[in-house]
């Protein structure tokens, strides 16, 4: 009798779906950012992705020939990666390099691991981080854009290079609205690599994604919504420090005040900045700025101190029977 019985690994809930589809609809969704880096950056823009989609593809095909494996470069996976990591690096990197984070991205990070579907991570993003790793000084020179450009050349500037909005951002919780316009880091007006900046291409190609029915909203949606709600909860625990760090003290006020020895905070923290500055304890604020909770750790040095077996001009020693057991501590 004929065995009508087929066998097969998961998935058993097929569709007309194929890898060449999806990477092609994946492509689709990228053309947006790789224009808008072209119109942002300008022509060189369109080089570098077209070096590392080159590289991607003539890497993957010489491997699996070497390797007589079946030649998937069909499939556009490989195409799809080299864009990414194209958009994943500044218009100035050398283009030498850029041909490096290919052979990472297909051969060690894809390939070795046994090609589509087996890799570990994402190709692309494993190239960008060995580049970031190796060569951190061309991968983090931002330039302005090409329209900021022309207008520096006109003033007898040869060259500028400008920081990312998140540089821009300073340590003490400014907004950064006050120092790049909304509509610049809508736009891309604003230094970082090729395919992050423009925020509206990335959104037309999400939108491509979703009514193409190549992704469902749900993932990059939740995504993007617990950022924003651990983003809040962030600056607003960040704006509670200073309570947080009031609080802290007014418990240590209590401590010492029951043991009689009642101090402002300022003194307390003048003190605590000279037991620092003897190496006695090592003191972390939570919060810099002076409003958050600092925490003192008593060093080494500091333990000898207070046990009596160091001197140290400023600290009492303490009384006969007063330090605890050393073998306790």
């Amino acid at each position: 009798m004929e065995n009508r019985l087929t066998v097969t690994a998961s998935p058993h809930i097929q569709d007309r779906s194929s890898t060449r589809g999806l990477m092609g609809s994946v492509v689709v969704a990228l053309l947006p950012c790789v224009a808008a880096s072209a119109l942002i950056f300008g022509w060189r823009a369109l080089l570098v992705v077209g070096i590392t989609t080159a590289a991607s593809v003539g890497f993957e095909y010489l491997y699996c020939l070497l390797m007589k494996k079946p030649i998937p470069v069909g499939d556009l996976s490989a195409v799809v990666t080299g864009i990414i990591l194209g958009l994943n690096m500044p218009v100035g990197i050398p283009l030498w390099i850029a041909i490096i984070g290919a052979f990472i991205a297909i051969v060690i990070a894809k390939q070795l691991f046994g090609g589509i579907g087996f890799n570990f991570a994402n190709p692309a993003l494993v190239g960008r981080i060995v580049l970031f790793t190796g060569f951190a000084g061309s991968m983090t020179k931002w330039v302005y854009p090409t329209k900021a450009v022309l207008a520096f050349r006109k003033l007898g500037i040869d060259a500028a290079a400008g920081a990312t909005p998140l540089q821009v951002a300073d340590g003490s919780g400014a907004s950064l609205l006050g120092k790049c316009p909304l509509t610049d880091l809508f736009l891309g007006v604003h230094g970082g690599v090729l395919g992050e900046t423009c925020a509206l291409a990335i959104l037309l190609g999400f939108a491509w994604l979703v009514a193409s029915r190549t992704i469902s909203p749900s993932i990059p949606l939740t995504y993007v919504g617990s950022y924003a709600v651990f983003s809040l909860l962030y600056h607003l625990f960040a704006d509670c420090g200073i309570a947080a760090g009031v609080a802290a003290m007014l418990v240590l006020h209590e401590v010492l005040d029951s043991l009689g020895h009642g101090v402002s905070r300022d003194q307390l923290l003048a003190d605590l900045a000279w037991l620092a500055e003897q190496g006695l304890v090592a003191c972390d604020c939570l919060k810099p700025g002076g409003n958050g909770c600092t925490v003192a750790t008593l060093t080494p040095r500091g333990l000898d101190v207070a046990l009596g077996r160091a001197v140290v001009p400023g600290v009492k020693r303490p009384l006969p029977g007063d330090p605890p057991d050393p073998e306790a501590l």
